[in-house]
């Protein structure tokens, strides 16, 4: 994160211009944040806003907003823009009829107000209706061992928070509580971030008559019934807070009564559930069917302990992770991959037309040519010529020659036209109907270019027309590495700026070194009027899956997996030929197939083979199971999206050895176990954004499209209950 001032006033003339960054000044790294200014317009006029910042490659990037025809009066306006390195300084114009009407300038670290946070492993919390002790209790400096700090943003009622889910891309929770009303363009906005990943936590107020008439009861993926229950036992929701410490009850407490076709309890009394976790889209709501604003939770003592397990957090920093073989960190730290966002990067900038000698080869060279113009030099001048004061002539001329053949292969080595990679990715929830298309263009120039850069997404997908929400920016990695957010600013030269049209998904003037590329990424999200996949999938328990699927995209699917609990399922020609048959598009698949196998999810991931070695002498075998190492230096684009898609449900980073900041809301784990399966796979055409380069559409070198849909699951069995976790807090 970075702390941006939360309200920096100008003046211009004898009005007051009031400029606010971000959650009360707070911005994560490499995420989109607010800009707003408030200001007196004495006459209608055109106004946008032109946000200045440095990119991780240190040049600038000016991110402009849309022109809006604005009256008279007091306005507001807002853009957004990345921040892409920790010691950038922000500019922030207000431009009215295209003149600069008034400027400020924050510079991290020359103000209280301004502190550089240097981790996206940061926490930002927002509280909504919350006791004000709540920011105290949850929030926490960073562990620079394992974990970063956590913030809390509190806001007294719903009225406060943004309307636009945008502004909560760097959130990683919100927690509602209290009966204050929640507006409709909130919910609204809290519906979409829930959709694309955000997790939402509501504490149902006392009485019930607040919540009915509440927007939020609309899309819930928890049905609140209107008449509450009133329950004896709540030892389960004080096991849930891993406490013996009893709730003050009267005997009988009124709750909500919660009902739902998918998720988990994790805490109930008897059978009705207190404590409520669903999938939404990409993301879950958990619901608590009692008020922490009222009693008896206000006077529980162990609230505390709630408030950290209802946003997963321990009660206490984590003990430190055993170290890693020395090997591998030596290989970690000398290839600067520390997360699953860096090795995506290597691989996206992986040109197969462009080899480059390797290390060892050019220290040969630079061996040769010591040889060339130090003995063989003087051998030649002194033995053959026998003239020692021609060297003045061999010396200069065998470094002319080099120097052309060192001009000549790097030419041929890096070549000389212009490249491109381009992945997309298409993630669609069939329960929700919401959908993200995200793009990563890495562009290669045989020269040092400014581009004009331009993605243009498809106006249909699956025959339905697409509209939703844009935006494009630079792509940067969480490393300290050349390229890194983390990286500190020094003497850099060349640098230039650029200007980013996020609504447009366009960038000009945007600059690439010879020999060099820049990745930049696309996104949008909406709603699909039309699912690309049909699906009746039955569970009879955890793990187990029936039904059948059909799937309507452009072309047939590849390398293609269905994960559902803990089990993956594929179609293949047998069972120890763990590669999938292609699936035709309009074909019905049937669980019970024949060909269709299933195993272990994280055996398949952490690729686990069994062995049996026959016993000497006795009879019978032994059986063992080894796990084979994950290679983080591989650039299979395939293998890299499917750990990043399930990289908790592999063991995370006790098995890659990499975190997984940057792309954490593209790990799909967490619906695994709420009644949601997965379908992953390689689609053979490319439905994706065009790529237009000064103008011209662009054929990428290599182009590769991903499907990823979260398909709903009947269950046929009670919903489960989660297990109390026994182990005491650390």
């Amino acid at each position: 994160m970075v702390a941006c001032d939360q309200t920096t006033p100008a003046t211009v003339g004898s009005a007051a211009i009031e400029w606010s960054f971000g959650w009360d000044g707070l911005a994560t790294l490499g995420s989109w944040t607010a800009a707003t200014v408030e200001f007196e317009l004495p006459h209608p006029a055109t106004c946008r806003l032109e946000i200045s910042t440095l990119d991780a490659e240190g040049h600038t990037a000016t991110y402009v907003g849309k022109d809006s025809d604005l009256a008279s009066g007091r306005q507001r306006l807002t853009h957004y823009f990345q921040v892409q390195r920790v010691d950038s300084t922000i500019k922030a114009r207000l431009m009215v009829n295209d003149a600069r009407h008034s400027e400020t300038v924050i510079k991290p670290g020359e103000s209280p107000h301004v502190q550089p946070l240097a981790r996206r492993t940061d926490t930002l919390i927002v509280t909504v209706g919350c006791p004000e002790t709540w920011q105290e209790w949850l929030s926490r400096p960073g562990n620079s061992a394992n974990e970063g700090a956590v913030r809390i943003v509190s806001r007294s009622k719903p009225a406060d928070l943004p309307a636009t889910a945008r502004s909560f891309e760097s959130v990683q929770w919100v927690i509602l509580a209290g009966a204050e009303p929640v507006p409709h363009e909130v919910s609204e906005a809290l519906r979409q971030w829930v959709a694309d990943g955000g997790r939402l936590v509501v504490s149902l107020p006392k009485p019930l008559d607040a919540f009915q008439a509440s927007p939020l009861r609309s899309w819930l993926p928890v049905e609140v019934e209107r008449e509450p229950v009133m329950i004896r036992e709540l030892g389960d929701l004080e096991r849930f807070a891993g406490l013996s410490m009893r709730i003050p009850s009267t005997g009988r407490e009124p709750a909500a009564r919660l009902r739902g076709t998918a998720g988990k309890v994790l805490a109930a009394s008897r059978d009705d559930p207190l404590l409520y976790r669903a999938p939404y889209g990409f993301g879950e709501v958990h619901v608590l069917a009692l008020d922490v604003t009222q009693p008896p939770l206000s006077r529980w003592r162990g609230l505390r302990e709630l408030a950290h397990r209802l946003v997963e957090l321990s009660a206490a920093p984590a003990i430190k992770e055993a170290a890693p073989p020395a090997t591998r960190i030596t290989a970690l730290t000398s290839t600067g991959i520390s997360d699953l966002a860096s090795q995506w990067q290597a691989a996206l900038d992986h040109f197969s037309a462009v080899q480059r000698p390797t290390p060892s080869w050019s220290m040969a060279w630079v061996l040769i040519l010591i040889l060339l113009v130090g003995p063989l030099d003087y051998l030649v001048v002194h033995q053959l010529l026998r003239r020692p004061q021609a060297t003045w002539l061999t010396l200069p001329l065998c470094l002319l020659i080099v120097g052309v053949l060192a001009a000549r292969a790097a030419g041929s080595w890096n070549g000389r036209s212009a490249r491109a990679h381009q992945l997309d990715v298409l993630d669609v929830d069939a329960g929700s109907g919401r959908f993200r298309c995200q793009t990563w263009i890495n562009a290669y120039s045989a020269e040092t270019v400014k581009d004009d850069l331009r993605l243009k997404p498809p106006e249909a997908l699956w025959g339905a027309p697409l509209a939703g929400e844009r935006r494009v920016a630079a792509w940067a990695t969480p490393e300290a590495t050349a390229g890194g957010m983390y990286r500190s600013g020094g003497t850099e030269w060349g640098r230039t700026m650029y200007h980013v049209y996020p609504d447009d998904q366009r960038l000009t003037a945007f600059p690439i070194v010879q020999w060099s590329s820049r990745a930049v990424m696309g996104e949008e999200a909406g709603w699909v009027a039309s699912l690309p996949v049909e699906s009746k999938l039955e569970s009879t328990g955890p793990g187990r899956l029936t039904g059948t699927l059909t799937h309507f995209f452009p072309g047939e699917l590849t390398d293609w997996i269905l994960a559902y609990g803990t089990r993956v399922y594929r179609r293949q020609p047998g069972r120890e030929e763990e590669t999938s048959l292609p699936w035709p598009p309009n074909e019905v698949l049937s669980l019970d197939d024949r060909l269709v196998y299933q195993r272990d999810l994280k055996g398949m991931l952490t690729g686990v083979v069994i062995r049996r070695d026959q016993r000497e002498g006795r009879a019978g075998s032994d059986v063992r199971m080894s796990q084979t190492p994950y290679d983080p230096l591989h650039r299979e684009w395939l293998s890299i999206w499917e750990m990043v898609t399930f990289h908790e449900a592999a063991g995370g980073k006790g098995y890659t050895r990499l975190t997984n900041q940057l792309l954490s809301r593209h790990d799909l784990s967490r619906l695994l176990d709420l009644e949601r399966a997965v379908l992953f796979g390689r689609l053979r055409s490319a439905p994706g954004h065009a790529i237009e380069r000064n103008g011209q559409q662009v054929t990428p070198d290599r182009r590769e499209t991903f499907v990823r849909v979260v398909l709903p699951v009947r269950r046929t069995v009670d919903i489960i209950r989660e297990l109390p976790d026994f182990k005491k807090s650390p």
